[in-house]
């Protein structure tokens, strides 16, 4: 095959970037360390693809198209070389000349050359019953979501179920993102355009999570729409599709622990609190807590003016500062998974909710969630003899 094909730098640097997470440096298969580019004569289109068999990403860009064949042609770029090329080229076109298992890329007066894969089995597009419904929201709003859930998503790959997160679209025309590592859950509820006729959930792997958050745009104008059919989901925007094998495994039944029987145990006893007071609290709390018998515990306890965090060490010293959030039970937190919960809240001034020494900590903010379970009794410092349920485990009512 021979072809010229010209197209914008940053288009093209662009859609190489977007591409990249797919591309592990692990792959089983030589010919996934390919990008897959398809001439699309026709519409002067280069549709690019890549896949590390769990994930596809696909993409298009406008070219000027010049082929010495008949019919569309195809050939694979190695991914990495590719990427670092067109990230450092200068001017404003690129000129790409396939030559048989040969391509020329021109920028100005700068030229060099790549040899492609002499072979042309890259694994076939994903494919998606006709006629799925799709849930179609803002991209700004589920990656901020996706953001703030994904933290307390487990990263023990040997609980595979909890090695997720999970996407549900309630009936109200709301989808909600749940992860949790079985000591912590975090969940969010967004709204979206169009009410779906009945639940329904699925379970993202993290690992095509985390993927799907480096190439999802921050533009507040860009339209996601969602599609899934069991075993896997596409997320489309623009001229991107990203594909997603799910895992077919049971989420923990984790809504009674924060919610309760009523659904309403957010609305009791909820107390504001100054966020960036209680985050730097705890940091200063936790340099010491990593040393403490029950590493990273750090201890709360109820004052006459507000609430007093302290960490401690027999070996390198104490921290011990009063903050404004009143509260009339003790209690103790792992610090790191406090941090990560804090460091997520976005509202100066979110809300704590406690019910018991041995019970969860709630800490939300509008429609988000994220809850600890307790690591000791902050009374008398002594480590809790009853254990408290695992969020996994099925919850008791209160």
């Amino acid at each position: 095959m021979k072809a010229s094909l010209l197209c914008k730098r940053t288009d093209l640097r662009e859609a190489v970037e977007q591409l990249m997470p797919a591309i592990s440096a692990r792959a089983p298969m030589i010919v996934l360390l390919h990008i897959a580019v398809e001439i699309d004569p026709n519409q002067n289109m280069l549709h690019l693809s890549s896949t590390d068999l769990e994930v596809r990403i696909s993409t298009s860009i406008p070219a000027q198209i010049t082929l010495e064949t008949d019919t569309p042609e195809s050939f694979l770029i190695p991914a990495q070389i590719f990427s670092d090329l067109i990230a450092i080229m200068e001017g404003e076109q690129v000129r790409l000349v396939v030559d048989g298992h040969s391509l020329l890329v021109q920028t100005g007066a700068t030229k060099t050359r790549i040899s492609l894969l002499a072979e042309d089995e890259f694994p076939p597009a994903f494919e998606m019953a006709i006629g799925l419904p799709s849930i179609a929201l803002s991209s700004t709003l589920f990656k901020s979501a996706l953001q703030r859930v994904i933290i307390a998503a487990s990263s023990d790959e040997t609980r595979i179920n909890l090695n997720s997160v999970q996407v549900c679209a309630l009936a109200e025309g709301a989808l909600r993102l749940a992860a949790t590592d079985g000591f912590r859950l975090a969940t969010e509820i967004i709204t979206f355009q169009s009410e779906t006729e009945e639940e329904s959930e699925f379970l993202l792997p993290l690992n095509v999570a985390k993927k799907l958050l480096r190439v999802l745009p921050d533009d507040e104008d860009s339209q996601l729409l969602i599609k899934a059919d069991g075993s896997r989901a596409l997320f489309s925007w623009g001229n991107m599709r990203y594909w997603g094998l799910l895992l077919q495994n049971q989420y923990p039944d984790w809504e009674r622990l924060i919610y309760g029987d009523d659904g309403k145990n957010l609305e009791s006893n909820a107390q504001e609190f100054e966020r960036d007071a209680l985050q730097m609290a705890v940091k200063r709390a936790e340099i010491f807590a990593r040393d403490a018998q029950v590493a990273h515990l750090v201890h709360f306890k109820p004052t006459q003016s507000g609430m007093q965090v302290s960490g401690e060490s027999t070996q390198t010293g104490q921290s011990e500062e009063e903050i404004a959030c009143p509260i009339s039970i003790p209690f103790a937190l792992n610090g790191l998974f406090a941090l990560q919960g804090l460091s997520v809240l976005k509202s100066p001034r979110p809300k704590l909710l406690l019910t018991g020494s041995h019970k969860p900590v709630i800490f939300s903010e509008g429609d988000f969630v994220y809850m600890v379970m307790p690591l000791a009794s902050a009374e008398e410092n002594t480590v809790v003899t009853e254990a408290p349920v695992s969020v996994d485990a099925e919850p008791v009512p209160a």
